[in-house]
């Protein structure tokens, strides 16, 4: 933890060294004015924005996650690195709403008509919220590629610990439960207090030589030990029931009985604790990897694949035989000497061809899924690696749609910018699914399908900026009522 605590240290102290030297030396007081009316939606709507994506996330996870006996600590534990997970998808939505509302404000209370009319345009007024992203955009790059693999690993460990956790102990009149290893218990009558039971069966199999021992009681009593690692059941007027072994072998129909008015029984509860499982397990998964890491790992892929593609083209050498006959070697079937073989003999040569070559068809097919299977985890290791920059250029790309439109629109608050900002981003992120799913398939190259949604978006974004700097009544519909009016006339 103090590695992490180490690195985001470092990638918070930079961006805000270079936002120092930004804030003393290039911003003029203009600019300040609009970065200190920026940074107030754009810290609640990141917030608001990181918490909504963990929710939405971690609800896949409810199911495996409830009825368990886990600490408050270690679902804290669990929030907070799944936290830093959501950033790189909840940042470029946070800018672009912040962006929106910001400039949709200064259009609302003609703030930027009045500082237009100085001599400023409107390109000198996106300046400084501009560089503050581009410093966001440049941090969050070096956060995914640094810290994000680390905390990854933190978090994805955790969950696999949490998920393979028992539920907590809950014994049910009725219910055979089963639980606790080698053990079956069923309870007739659970009374109110939850400790007190009646009719009880325990069947224990933990002889190894398989021998059963079954305990009736009329009633007992349940209760944790004060660590809560054994169960304890004190049983009163009951029986104990044992298979009989003659050597290492159990006697038909022979057991031994044994009655009691009390005796105690004592379950180890070690089995429900939640175990530690080492993080190199998972530090091979993509997600827990740097560009750097990434980068050595896609060579390997690509140099399996050509030695799986070499010895591909080998194996089916010796199968097939291309150009090796030309026409003055072929003979004419009439030509050739009669061969007399018997239809038992013709029958076993047939079969024994279809046989090799449904070998031969199995050897190819089986290759041929090697060789996509290595081009498909190349694929998702490509992908993983382009997203660390996409996520970064995709800071960028919000905030140029976000602060034109709030600056066409000339409204702010959380109306009419909300609704703009879930159109753009409900296109991006579409785009941005489906290029990876394409990708996966095989129809685009990672390239195509993780920068192909910035080719489609950033000429809508340079459209918008340009309206915004000649003064556009895009978003006015009072505009195309009268256009509307004057066409129909």
């Amino acid at each position: 933890m103090n590695e992490q605590l180490q690195i985001l240290g470092q990638v918070l102290g930079g961006f805000l060294f270079c936002l120092l030297i930004l804030w003393k030396f290039v911003f003029k007081q203009i600019h300040k004015l609009i970065l200190k009316i920026f940074f107030g939606p754009f810290l609640i709507t990141f917030s608001v924005v990181t918490f909504i994506f963990l929710v939405q996330y971690l609800l896949k996870y409810v199911d495996e996650l409830s009825g368990k006996d886990i600490s408050l600590a270690k679902f804290g534990e669990l929030f907070f690195y799944f936290s830093f997970n959501m950033m790189p998808q909840s940042l470029p939505l946070a800018i672009m709403f912040s962006a929106l509302m910001t400039y949709g404000n200064l259009g609302q209370h003609n703030e930027l008509t009045a500082i237009k009319s100085a001599g400023i345009s409107l390109l000198r007024i996106l300046t400084p919220t501009f560089m503050f992203v581009v410093l966001l955009s440049v941090g969050l790059f070096y956060f995914s590629d640094l810290l994000l693999p680390k905390l990854n690993l933190k978090a994805y460990s955790l969950m696999y610990d949490i998920k393979k956790t028992k539920p907590a102990l809950d014994i049910k009149q009725g219910i055979y439960y089963n639980e606790i290893p080698k053990y079956s218990i069923y309870v007739e009558k659970k009374y109110e207090d939850g400790e007190t039971l009646g009719d009880i069966q325990i069947y224990d199999h933990s002889d190894e030589r398989g021998k059963t021992n079954l305990v009736l009681a009329d009633s007992g009593r349940m209760t944790l030990s004060e660590d809560k690692r054994f169960l304890v059941f004190e049983l009163y007027d009951g029986t104990r029931y044992s298979d009989y072994l003659e050597g290492d072998f159990k006697a038909d129909n022979n057991y031994i009985r044994s009655d009691f008015s009390k005796s105690k029984m004592v379950f180890d509860l070690s089995s429900f604790s939640m175990n530690e499982t080492p993080e190199q397990l998972f530090a091979r998964d993509r997600r827990m990897r740097l560009v750097s890491q990434l980068n050595k790992d896609i060579d390997s892929l690509v140099k399996a694949k050509e030695e799986a593609v070499h010895v591909f083209e080998e194996s089916t050498n010796k199968f097939f035989r291309y150009g090796l006959m030309d026409d003055s070697t072929v003979v004419a079937a009439s030509t050739l000497p009669s061969l007399d073989i018997s239809k038992k003999d013709k029958a076993r040569v047939l079969v024994h061809a279809m046989n090799r070559s449904s070998n031969i068809r199995h050897q190819v097919e089986g290759k041929q899924r090697t060789i996509d299977r290595l081009q498909r985890t190349k694929n998702d290791f490509m992908v993983f690696k382009l997203k660390k920059y996409a996520g970064a250029f995709s800071c960028i790309l919000m905030f140029l749609l976000g602060a034109p439109v709030g600056a066409i629109v000339k409204k702010g608050g959380l109306g009419y910018p909300v609704l703009m900002t879930v159109i753009f981003f409900i296109i991006y992120y579409v785009l941005t699914v489906y290029g990876e799913r394409v990708v996966r398939s095989g129809g685009l190259t990672p390239h195509e399908g993780i920068w192909g949604p910035f080719v489609l978006m950033a000429p809508i974004a340079l459209f918008f900026l340009v309206q915004a700097r000649n003064d556009a009544d895009l978003f006015d519909l009072g505009v195309y009522k009268t256009f509307l009016k004057k066409l129909f006339r």
